[in-house]
């Protein structure tokens, strides 16, 4: 036997022992690549073709819903009053679109006469208050309607009638 023969064996035995302990790999490390082996290890790996494939087609954007305009809503209110008291007279527009104009009076129904006021709006909000004062001699246990009118947008609103009672001290 020729001993180069013998040195062949044992190295493929080695080689194969070693592959198949997994100490050495036939593979470079990952992101090594094939740098300075040769050409013969630089044959890249067949990859696909990108095959072109249809554009999909657009679908519309849905165009968003009108939303229903909030409807403005009047409201009064009124406090129960005393005798050389006042009534306390309250009006608001809920849902109102700012800069809007708005204003609002009221009016109340006493046995001896009617008396008028202009309701003071709150800064820029679409409330108003006023007082009415009570006369020193009207009895108590009555009631007194009080006639609310807002003015909105430059359109006078139908009177709001609301009753408040005269009570005692």
């Amino acid at each position: 036997m020729n001993v180069r023969t013998l040195t062949l064996g044992s190295t493929a035995l080695l080689i194969a022992s070693l592959l198949g302990t997994g100490l050495v790999n036939a593979k470079p490390p990952a992101g090594k690549g094939n740098q300075g082996q040769g050409a013969a290890c630089a044959a890249p790996s067949p990859t696909a073709t990108p095959v072109p494939t249809a554009t999909p087609v657009p679908t519309a954007t849905p165009s968003p819903t009108a939303t229903p305009a909030k409807v403005a809503l009047f409201r009064a209110s009124v406090t129960p009053g005393h005798p050389c008291g006042t009534i306390k007279v309250f009006a608001r527009v809920v849902h109102a679109v700012r800069g809007t104009a708005f204003s609002a009076s009221a009016v109340a129904k006493f046995s001896g006469g009617d008396v008028t006021i202009q309701l003071r709006r709150a800064g820029k909000s679409y409330v108003a208050m006023g007082k009415i004062p009570v006369p020193a001699g009207y009895t108590t246990g009555t009631s007194v309607n009080v006639e609310v009118t807002i003015t909105y947008g430059g359109v006078a609103q139908s009177k709001i009638t609301r009753v408040a009672t005269i009570q005692g001290p």
